[in-house]
């Protein structure tokens, strides 16, 4: 008979991988697993939610200049003049970026959840709080998908010749090294990204989670995607 609690589960992972769910004895909540889904690289494919809106469109740009993959999804209704300049690529995304309005954000956050789409970026502000609960409590009970944010400046993998952004942040003061950052204010970043930048660290992996009360991403979640990169040397945290 085994006496000790939790002895059933090193015998399981003996002989197999276990599955953690909501209510698991275990420790290690189901979400964690999906800390993995934050290394991204420039081959990163992904897709962004409200794309035909002004903003959403400048952002893809700006991304699509850096070096983004991006699969482009949106209603033939919304069809704009320039959306000829965007290549469509039919592959199955990995990543998804959010900039719907804050009344729909939530739902769309849901959504990418149950199609299991890797990583979430929601850069959406002022959704309101009872929403960001809802999508707490999605998010806890699985452990497929990964959010970053929500009101937040997006996350950015800087690489020779380009990189994979997706978000907001300016891509111009980042440079492909050595360093990871994280924090809650897009200011601090963009401040701790030109430090590293200017003394020739660089950066491996930079990602602005947001200052809502209910982020989908904290501190010591990216941290340990950190310490699992064998790029990264360093680490630089911003409140």
């Amino acid at each position: 008979m085994l006496s000790h609690p939790r002895a059933i589960s090193k015998v399981f992972k003996h002989f197999g991988q276990s599955r953690t769910f909501l209510t698991s004895t275990q420790l290690q909540s189901p979400y964690d697993l999906s800390i993995p889904n934050l290394r991204i690289h420039k081959d990163t494919k992904v897709i962004c939610q409200g794309f035909t809106g002004k903003t959403a469109t400048f952002h893809c740009k700006e991304g699509l200049a850096y070096g983004l993959s991006l699969s482009v999804v949106f209603r033939p209704k919304k069809l704009a003049n320039n959306i000829s300049d965007f290549p469509f690529l039919v592959v199955l995304p990995r990543c998804y970026s959010n900039l719907c309005s804050p009344p729909f954000a939530a739902d769309a956050v849901i959504e990418a959840v149950e199609n299991e789409i890797g990583l979430i970026v929601c850069i959406t502000e002022g959704i309101p709080q009872q929403d960001e609960v809802r999508i707490a409590q999605v998010l806890k009970s699985q452990s497929r998908s990964r959010l970053v944010g929500p009101n937040c400046p997006g996350i950015i993998s800087p690489d020779v010749g380009g990189g994979c952004k997706i978000g907001i942040m300016p891509s111009n003061i980042f440079s492909p090294g050595c360093i990871g950052v994280v924090s809650r204010s897009g200011t601090l970043t963009y401040e701790a990204v030109d430090q590293t930048t200017k003394v020739g660290l660089g950066q491996t992996l930079c990602v602005g989670i947001g200052g809502d009360p209910f982020p989908g991403t904290q501190h010591l979640d990216v941290l340990k995607a950190f310490m699992e990169d064998d790029a990264t040397k360093g680490e630089e945290e911003r409140l």
